[in-house]
């Protein structure tokens, strides 16, 4: 269990997630620990959040429609390298991302994941 003293009070996180019950259900965790989100259902939608937005941390889930979250980390590690560096990997399918999370020094959360498991890669992306 993670202690009250642990919040996630401050952090703004961009969250990119396809499934609307998955995206609602993180977004709420969060939202409940303190953090300020904001939330795209597609990559597409987060380029533009994130080409100007100033975010602690990206959550993005990795197998999406169009670019994906593979693309968003891609087009992050160019244009903007301080998100790129605060990026975590959510994926259902870890074997297809984990080269890529490895390499990238980047956390990598498998779907199912607990909460606390959000949280600890939350505050590890954010340095927290």
């Amino acid at each position: 269990m993670i202690a009250p003293a642990e919040p996630l009070q401050h952090l703004r996180i961009l969250v990119v997630e396809d499934d609307p019950d998955v995206r609602r259900v993180v977004c709420n965790l969060l939202e409940h620990r303190g953090a300020h989100v904001v939330a795209c259902a597609c990559a597409e939608d987060a380029l533009s959040v994130a080409a100007t937005g100033v975010f602690d941390v990206v959550l993005s889930d990795v197998m999406m429609e169009g670019m994906g979250g593979r693309g968003l980390f891609d087009w992050l590690e160019t244009r903007r390298p301080d998100l790129s560096a605060r990026f975590v990997f959510m994926t259902a399918e870890p074997h297809a991302v984990r080269e890529l999370a490895m390499r990238a020094k980047r956390p990598l959360l498998e779907k199912p994941f607990s909460t606390r498991s959000l949280f600890e890669a939350c505050r590890e992306a954010a340095g927290a």
